[in-house]
Parts: C-alpha cells; structure tokens; sequence
C-alpha cells in the first residue's frame, strides 16, 4: 500500500460522518400515519398453489430444450452461404488474360 492510503481513507470516513440526515418527520401524509397496517396472511395463500418440483423442473426443461433447438436452427441458418453460385460468379471480376 501507498504512503497516503491510511489517511486518505480516515479523512474519507471522517467527511462521511459530516453528511446532515434529512428529517423524516412530517414527511409522510396524516392519511397515511392513521391508516390500518394491513393484514398478514400465510405465505402460501399469498403464493398460490405450485407444480411439484419434478413437474416443474420437466416443463422447464421442455421450455429450455426447445429454446435451444430453435437457436441452433437459427445458428445453422447464419452459416449457409449468402450467395448462390450463380451470384457469386456473376459478381467475380472477368478473367483477363
């Protein structure tokens, strides 16, 4: 470590300690402070009903299976040659002896 390094990061820290925390009071409306906290209910109802695990982990291996077909398909189609051969030979310069 550098020389400066010790006391750059104690006055870093020191001018940390300077910030003024703005006052939270009256910032929130009367409304608002009489309101009711709001029911708990059970994590599970909240959820709802899940698949079982290996259902699950089956659709989304069916989902990821197919994603990937579909890229490799697309990743096929990007290697075919752009040009036919009849273009490619329309577009070489004439042989010039």
């Amino acid at each position: 470590m550098h020389r400066w390094t010790g006391p750059a990061m104690i006055a870093a820290l020191a001018l940390g300690g300077c910030v003024e925390v703005p006052e939270l009071e009256g910032t929130i409306a009367p409304d608002l402070e009489r309101a009711r906290y709001p029911d708990l209910v059970p994590l599970d109802a909240a959820l709802g009903r899940r698949p079982p695990p290996r259902e699950e982990s089956q659709e989304i291996e069916d989902e990821l299976s197919a994603r990937v077909e579909g890229l490799r398909s697309r990743a096929d189609a990007l290697q075919a040659p752009l040009l036919g051969d009849a273009d490619r030979q329309r577009l070489q310069p004439a042989n010039r002896p």
